[in-house]
């Protein structure tokens, strides 16, 4: 009996051991290893092929070939590109012809997969292809509901070459996640219509946790924007095509890491073309498809500080914002001990001493802004104007590592400012004279109105305090508080730190609902209530769609305004992290 061992792997790669050294290293033969492939000559395919690859650029994601006359159209693109290719077909003849030509040819079941599909219907989901080739008339009318949004294209195969019929574009009324609280107003709202609770699996896999940071540590959100997402590692960033999983980069980024994030600002920001990333004093321009540099600042060079580290980042018409931080005012440790400190009362907040902004399009300093010191969880940006609070307090300007508690920044000469966001022009400034907050502190931007939460201890109990002033000139509007759902102080499981969600003319924090106007409790349906959030088992903050918030209890879970239905769990096998990583937008729910 010749003994061996069998072990298969998570990369799907099956290994053979045996004690018998002579017979190590010594692969199987394959069935039609010495075999010639008809299909490695030159044929009408090869020519159509290259347009298509150099007319789009797409050499990643899926590629579905509809008709595939003896597999030659398949093994083109296969062999020219990174393409993972599916032909269908409804002749079992052609079909075993192509499979046994791109068997021969050692691709076969690794870059190309041939599948008999019969009746009207694709057998799969929605969204996938980043590319259609219609080499048959067959399966007409569910092209379009499998070509992915963002850029997903369909060619009709002609004998002459191809004929571009479709470039899709945005879902229309999907959302997109291109800052840390979703948009330039921090409102934690993508504003996507076509989420409900009525969700099935779209595609699951890499990257998973190997490059990522512990959960606890809670490290900046994923960001998606026109079908890519853009996940954040541990000093890295991988991008993956959203719709069907693909992982188009995986790059270092040294130096970018941030965790502690509730005290802090993102490091990356994104539009349709570009990813924004801040690593230590520079920001990254990268090409948001293939991951390469394409331009970058420095603080130095823009401001004249060569003892400062970029800190918040944001990008819109082409204006990107920044701000300038001591080197040591992010947190970057990861260990249990940095764990623990954490999840306690009084946090300092992460500061900046000097906000600015760079044309993107003359590739210079528009402005910079130098007064007091900025908390970065407070810069938003909305309608043309840029929003922080300010402090003045020689107390928190003279801090020594570019952290200050809630407390010693509100608490003396501090104030609510908004200035230009194309010239850096002050427009108006308001004393923040209301009780100081003791531990998080928030600001967000929608329909002329700033909301700033933030909260404190009273009776054993965190309680979140609620103020709105209107964005045009700073008068206060209205205020209101309301105790935390769960128990107790402390922060163990970041009860001090929820930031609120804001959907249409309704703010959402937690477990309370209010007219983002008026201030009137309502539920999240816009109806006149005292509804409040279920309590949940679970740390972590709510991000929100049009219709529907998310949130972590135990596992991924959601609430329909639509439906009014209770809440919903989206898996039952996946947990949260600590912080905000359930992302909606696109039309998925990430």
């Amino acid at each position: 009996m010749i003994q061996r061992l069998i072990v298969s792997t998570d990369l799907g790669t099956i290994h053979c051991f045996s004690a018998n050294t002579s017979m190590a290293n010594q692969q199987a033969p394959s069935k039609y290893a010495n075999m010639p492939s008809p299909l490695s000559k030159p044929s009408k395919y090869t020519e159509i092929v290259n347009q298509i690859i150099s007319d789009t650029s797409i050499t990643k994601g899926f590629c579905l070939i509809v008709g595939i006359d003896g597999g030659q159209l398949a093994y083109e693109i296969a062999t020219r590109s990174d393409l993972r290719v599916i032909g269908i077909d409804q002749d079992t003849q052609e079909i075993r012809k192509a499979r046994m030509a791109l068997a021969k040819a050692g691709i076969y079941g690794t870059h190309v997969s041939i599948q008999k599909v019969a009746g009207n219907k694709l057998p799969f989901t929605d969204y996938f292809a980043n590319i259609v080739l219609i080499n048959d008339q067959q399966f007409e009318t569910e092209i379009d509901r499998v070509l992915r949004p963002c850029g997903g294209v369909t060619y009709r195969i002609l004998p002459d070459g191809a004929s571009r019929i479709r470039e899709r574009g945005r879902l229309p009324n999907s959302g997109e996640w291109t800052h840390q609280y979703a948009d330039l107003g921090s409102s934690a709202c993508s504003r996507d219509q076509h989420v409900n609770d009525n969700l099935t699996i779209q595609w699951f896999g890499n990257p998973g946790p190997r490059r990522m940071i512990d959960r606890h540590l809670r490290t900046v959100p994923p960001l998606f924007s026109y079908g890519r997402l853009f996940i954040p590692g541990n000093d890295r960033v991988i991008a993956v095509d959203g719709y069907n999983g693909t992982e188009l980069w995986d790059r270092q980024i040294a130096n970018s890491l941030r965790v502690a994030i509730p005290y802090d600002t993102s490091y990356m920001a994104a539009d349709q073309n570009r990813l924004y990333v801040a690593t230590g004093e520079k920001c990254l321009i990268i090409s948001a498809q293939v991951g390469q540099d394409y331009s970058v600042f420095s603080i130095s060079e823009l401001i004249g500080r060569s003892d400062r580290h970029w800190g918040y980042v944001a990008v819109a018409d082409d204006m990107l914002f920044g701000s300038a931080q001591k080197i040591t005012a992010s947190r970057t440790e990861q260990s249990y001990e940095a764990i623990v400190d954490h999840y306690k009362d009084d946090r300092p907040l992460v500061v900046s001493d000097h906000l600015f902004a760079v044309d993107l399009a003359n590739n210079h300093l528009a402005w910079q802004y130098h007064q007091g010191i900025i908390p970065n969880s407070t810069i938003t940006i909305g309608e043309g104007k840029v929003f922080f609070f300010e402090s003045r307090n020689p107390k928190a300007i003279n801090n020594r590592v570019g952290r200050v508690t809630a407390k010693n920044l509100l608490n003396q000469d501090a104030s609510l400012v908004a200035i230009e966001a194309r010239t850096g022009n002050r427009l108006w400034e308001q004393p923040f004279t209301l009780p100081p907050l003791r531990h998080s502190l928030y600001l967000s931007y929608a329909t002329d109105t700033l909301i700033t939460v933030g909260s404190i201890n009273k009776n054993d109990q965190t309680w979140y305090q609620v103020h709105a002033w209107n964005g045009n000139d700073g008068a206060l509007l209205w205020t209101a508080n309301h105790r935390n759902s769960r128990p107790g102080i402390g922060g163990d499981h970041g009860e001090q730190v929820l930031h609120p969600a804001i959907v249409g003319n309704i703010v959402i924090t937690e477990p309370a609902a209010y007219d983002l106007r008026t201030g009137k409790q309502l539920n999240p349906s816009g109806k006149d209530s005292d509804w409040t959030m279920p309590v949940r088992s679970g740390c972590r903050t709510i991000t929100a769609s049009s219709t529907c918030i998310f949130y972590r209890d135990s596992n991924p879970t959601m609430m329909d305004f639509g439906t009014n239905s209770p809440s919903k769990k989206i898996t039952q096998v996946s947990r949260p992290g600590c912080w905000l990583n359930i992302i909606p937008a696109g039309g998925l729910v990430f």
